[in-house]
């Protein structure tokens, strides 16, 4: 196991501001379009959770399947190290959860040889958009997964939000950041086409979408102010990324103003479409 790992882009950062807005995630609300799939498998099947970041929709699986040997495994060693802490602390009658740090596009940074087709399981949630060639992270997925074995993505379409009120500068910043990094805003419409480049059949892949919605005034909160606080937050990711790509001084406040704006509204109310897919190792 190769203990190189390059960086892929997260531009939003993996602060704990961030890590908190993405501990919301869990398997109820981003993997409904996989349960079934999950439910019908033997109890002690196998799962690989790419880009898990704060593992909350690790952690909830590993509930939902308490014999499943599962592992969450994403780039960045100081997330891995807090969930390890985490997995260390949780009571679990079944398999322990297990964490570690490497690269999708190269699976011997986290993967010895003989685990590679071994996984029953290899899912995906809101990283495809992150990865500059999401086909090439879908055939390695590929070459993880046993022979009948699942393959599972959920992503965003993120040229599909809609916020009200309208936020046209923080949309135009998202927008700059996704095409500085060379990312598609499209990925989630794009998850059946992106699937069948990676090598899939059309009749190998079932295809859904669902709906993120931020709506509560505690969600509201949440995303809005983790937004803010990163922009405001001189040593921040997002920070530096707005000043690298034109957004600097004035842009961010005016960024920072359609946040607080929609943060603040009693109706306030974002809307993403997410596409889904489901793509069978056979």
């Amino acid at each position: 196991m190769s203990t190189t790992t390059p960086k892929i882009a997260y531009h939003i950062g993996q602060d704990a501001q961030t890590l908190r807005l993405l501990s919301h995630r869990n398997a109820t609300t981003c993997c409904a379009y996989l349960l079934p799939a999950l439910s019908a498998l033997p109890p002690t099947f196998k799962l690989l959770d790419v880009g898990c970041g704060p593992a909350s929709i690790t952690f909830s699986l590993a509930v939902l399947f308490p014999l499943a040997t599962i592992i969450g495994m994403d780039q960045s060693a100081s997330v891995i190290a807090l969930n390890q802490t985490q997995a260390k602390e949780r009571n679990t009658s079944g398999p322990a959860t297990e964490f570690r740090v490497g690269d999708i596009l190269h699976p011997n940074t986290f993967l010895d040889d003989s685990e590679l087709g071994t996984f029953d399981v290899v899912h995906v949630h809101a990283s495809l958009i992150n990865i500059p060639t999401p086909v090439s992270a879908l055939q390695q997925m590929r070459r993880i997964a046993k022979p009948g074995g699942i393959i599972a993505a959920r992503d965003g379409d993120l040229k599909s939000q809609i916020l009200y009120p309208p936020c046209d500068t923080y949309t135009a910043f998202i927008h700059a950041l996704y095409a500085r990094d060379k990312t598609d805003i499209e990925t989630g419409r794009k998850l059946i086409s992106l699937a069948m480049e990676a090598g899939w059949e059309r009749d190998q892949i079932e295809a859904s979408a669902s709906v993120l919605s931020t709506i509560t005034k505690e969600d509201r909160g949440d995303f809005s102010g983790s937004m803010i606080r990163n922009l405001g937050d001189g040593e921040s990711e997002m920070r530096r990324s707005a000043e690298d790509i034109g957004f600097g001084g004035k842009g961010i406040e005016a960024i920072c103003e359609d946040l607080e704006r929609f943060r603040s509204a009693e109706a306030g109310w974002r809307i993403i479409i997410c596409g889904e897919i489901i793509c069978r190792n056979e």
